[in-house]
């Protein structure tokens, strides 16, 4: 007859073993949506009066105009930077880009010569509307195809799994998967 850690060490085992298989499920739904962004007809870029935008121009116009309120002179692109986590080198062959495609301003700050500014043009505004059209079209659909309950359940998951990702899988430093599966339990929800 079993003794109680024997049967405590099966069910941790069983445990870990579903804890697994569903990260691996996780993996591949995750790289499914990867190979959408691959395919340029899908996700990754969009078309405006023939000319078009890779997804990285169009996050980073978002991104600009959602920065813009609290930057009415322009945004630096050292800000920009910040914003989206990556280095002003990153962004600088984008934003040459977006102004070569009249989607944007670059200017020089006059207190600051060492600082330029960034600031969406009518263009850019435009296309920040049809893109933002574009995809609550295609969320509409997706909501019609789940449902509303399923829909609302899909958002609040992928805002938990953000909020993991962005603030606590950074800072784990557990080495074991053990002690990361009973860790994450009793982690604080957003």
């Amino acid at each position: 007859m079993a003794n109680a850690d024997e049967i405590d060490d099966v069910v941790e085992e069983v445990v870990e073993n579903e804890v697994e298989l569903t990260a691996k499920k996780l993996i591949k739904a995750f790289v499914q949506f990867k190979r959408l962004r691959i395919d340029e007809g899908k996700l990754n870029s969009i078309m405006y009066k023939s000319i078009i935008l890779k997804h990285s121009e169009i996050m980073l116009l978002y991104a600009i105009k959602e920065m813009e309120q609290k930057h009415p002179d322009g945004i630096s692109v050292s800000d920009i930077s910040t914003h989206l986590g990556v280095k002003p080198p990153t962004i600088t062959p984008i934003i040459t880009s977006l102004e070569e495609k009249d989607m944007l301003d670059r200017t020089m700050d006059p207190n600051d010569r060492r600082i330029i500014r960034i600031k969406l043009k009518d263009e850019g505004e435009k296309l920040i509307k049809k893109a933002s059209q574009h995809l609550i079209s295609h969320l509409k659909g997706l909501v019609s195809y789940l449902g509303a309950e399923k829909s609302a359940q899909l958002a609040d998951l992928i805002n938990e799994a953000y909020y993991y990702v962005s603030t606590i899988a950074p800072n784990d430093k557990i080495q074991s998967s053990k002690t990361e599966v009973s860790y994450a339990k009793n982690l604080p929800k957003p």
